[in-house]
């Protein structure tokens, strides 16, 4: 029973692989690379290229929008919660990964998506040091992020006392045992 159900864990991990593999070779992006456009996936996309953005794509790296907008709007439901449409203008900053509050202007969470209308903006920044990259390599405590500011190793105050209730919880079991 123990090897039939390790040998079906295997085989749907190994086509949950193959599948997520699929998904990123088919999800692509038109871009302006050295004047002429290209599809390339999201891991290709670097600092320089200008990206063209329709209704449904989802923002990929940190952007400035560039003109003539054709009624841009963006959906930043998963940054604020709010559902209101964010109409984008020429020169807007588009950081992925931050949130109004910071003073950055009108900016989007990467992955939050243009749900209507089209407009080309240039890249700059992608992988860590966007902002989104940025994000995930404080909350996966990646080794190459450091902090704007030079620190590294500063630790939340939720981290702290969900690690001090680890060990009262640990040291309660250890007496009660």
């Amino acid at each position: 029973v123990v090897l039939v159900t390790a040998g079906i864990d295997y085989a749907k991990q190994f086509a949950f692989i193959r599948l997520t593999k699929s998904l990123n070779e088919t999800n692509t992006k038109v871009v302006i690379r050295d004047g002429k456009q290209i599809s390339v996936t999201d891991d290709d996309i670097v600092v320089g290229d200008i990206l063209s953005v329709n209704s449904h794509n989802l923002a990929s790296a940190d952007c400035v929008l560039l003109g003539p907008p054709m009624d841009l709007k963006m959906d930043e439901s998963t940054l604020t919660g709010e559902s209101n449409l964010i109409h984008k203008k020429p020169g807007d900053v588009v950081l992925s990964g931050t949130t109004a509050s910071q003073g950055l202007g009108d900016v989007v969470l990467s992955g939050t998506t243009a749900l209507q209308g089209s407009g080309k903006m240039v890249v700059i920044a992608v992988g860590v040091n966007s902002v989104a990259g940025k994000i995930r390599a404080q909350v996966y405590e990646s080794e190459d992020y450091v902090d704007t500011l030079g620190v590294q190793d500063e630790k939340s105050p939720l981290f702290m006392k969900l690690t001090r209730l680890a060990k009262q919880i640990g040291m309660v079991g250890t007496c009660c045992a």
